[in-house]
């Protein structure tokens, strides 16, 4: 559960803990039917954006959606996911944090920690992304080796621990 492989884990020994695969599958369907929403409200608005630390070895559920999203489209975007019930959670220079029934939404201009940007979210939306499925829907990812960058920077800038999912990320 720690290293973000739980999903995957509960898939191959299923019979053994089937209630709690079960239960992990519903989580995962959720999250995903959130991510599609907000995937659909920032294409409606015309926003420049990019799932963030989305695209994994392995489908899991993640704590939150991060996404990138250029600076300009930042403030067209949360006025549209308020209108659909979230609320503003933290509003910081490169970041907002919405939610909406326990659903967390990342916002996100640059990565950052402490107040730090670490890497330059813009030349990420501009050069590095791919389409990818989301429910059915198409939307803008990272590219896999725009997402080995992120994971690295991440785990040793913000988490400062290193998971078995960032591993497996940068091996696939």
């Amino acid at each position: 559960m720690l290293n973000k492989l739980y999903l995957a884990y509960l898939r191959k020994v299923g019979d053994s803990l089937w209630d709690e695969l079960i239960r992990e599958e519903a989580r995962y369907r959720w999250f995903m039917r959130n991510a599609a929403e907000v995937v659909g409200v920032l294409e409606s608005v015309g926003a420049t954006y990019a799932l963030y630390k989305f695209r994994r070895s392995f489908e899991h559920v993640s704590v939150d959606q991060d996404i990138l999203v250029k600076v300009e489209d930042v403030s067209r975007a949360v006025r549209s996911l308020v209108s659909r019930s979230f609320r503003v959670i933290v509003w910081e220079p490169c970041t907002v944090t919405l939610s909406r029934s326990g659903f967390i939404v990342d916002l996100y201009t640059h990565p950052f920690f402490a107040w730090v940007v670490y890497m330059d979210g813009e030349r990420f939306i501009y050069c590095c992304v791919d389409e990818v499925d989301v429910k059915g829907s198409s939307a803008k990812a990272l590219s896999r080796e725009a997402e080995v960058a992120v994971a690295t920077a991440h785990a040793v800038y913000k988490e400062h621990v290193v998971l078995l999912m960032d591993c497996l990320v940068a091996w696939s």
